[in-house]
């Protein structure tokens, strides 16, 4: 890179319209079933360990319970959780 004013003007993100990150990116490490995405530890020092598979498997559960509730494609939803292992779900 020669010129960061340029390269930053000129940066774009190729991402298409149908993007999932769930799907496309979590869903694909999650082929390998014991591949680590998260190492989380708790201010006491414990230790929590989360394969792409368990993030996947918590992902799709947390998916079915937004469209048991009526939410679709579209719709706004908010969710607040603290920083723990399943604020990556």
């Amino acid at each position: 890179m020669h010129n960061y004013a340029t390269a930053h003007r000129d940066f774009r993100w190729d991402i298409p319209d149908t993007f999932n990150f769930a799907v496309d990116v979590v869903d694909r490490w999650a082929e390998d079933p014991d591949k680590l995405a998260l190492i989380w530890c708790n201010e006491a020092g414990d230790e929590r360990r989360l394969t792409y598979a368990e993030i996947s498997q918590q992902s799709q559960q947390f998916a079915n319970l937004l469209a048991s509730q009526g939410i679709t494609k579209g719709d706004t939803v908010i969710v607040m959780l603290p920083r723990i292992p399943a604020w990556q779900v």
